[in-house]
């Protein structure tokens, strides 16, 4: 795996490029799932085994992407998926809608978290600058380091993506799709 620690400011772009680079290969039916593992003290500090995306209750804070087609969409964890000093506070949530996301529907089935579609011809590098904005600004990773993945199909086929760079969510290099159950966003 990368070395994210050894200049952290330098190593964000570098993050951001490989991001945009893997959601440009992810097919349609495909599925991204980055969660912040910090070190303990700092927010997201769920540490390993704590879950937050694609349906699990509780956990880590997250941003994941499902391809539908030629359009993708993108959501950040909402309070639904966070507990304790995790919850976004009134300014976090308010840093998610200047960023773009569009708030989590309380009263709509599947709708607990922010979210952003772009359709047709997307722009990926935006996509990655917006989920790295997300995962430092509002959830507080401080380095790379600190990112895990999966990365799978709709079949539960996993689709690892070694130039990403850094763990899969199990803690190895690989996808981390075993931790997760049938993909299916909120």
């Amino acid at each position: 795996m990368q070395d994210w620690d050894r200049d952290r400011e330098a190593a964000w772009p570098e993050f951001e490029a490989r991001l945009g680079a893997s959601l440009g290969s992810l097919p349609p039916d495909g599925y991204l799932v980055l969660e912040v593992h910090a070190r303990a003290g700092h927010v997201g500090s769920g540490g390993p085994g704590g879950r937050g995306a694609v349906g699990c209750p509780g956990g880590v804070p997250f941003v994941q992407f499902a391809r539908e087609g030629s359009s993708l969409l993108a959501e950040a964890a909402g309070n639904r998926h966070l507990t304790g000093e995790l919850q976004l506070d009134p300014g976090r949530e308010a840093t998610l809608a200047a960023m773009g996301w569009e708030p989590p529907s309380p009263g709509v089935a599947h709708r607990c978290n922010w979210s952003h579609r772009w359709r047709g011809r997307v722009p990926f590098a935006m996509v990655a600058a917006l989920a790295v904005r997300t995962l430092r600004g509002v959830y507080g990773a401080v380095t790379a380091a600190e990112i895990r993945y999966a990365r799978f199909a709709r079949d539960g086929r996993a689709m690892p993506d070694p130039a990403l760079g850094v763990d899969g969510i199990d803690g190895s290099g690989a996808s981390g799709w075993a931790a997760y159950p049938t993909p299916r966003l909120h």
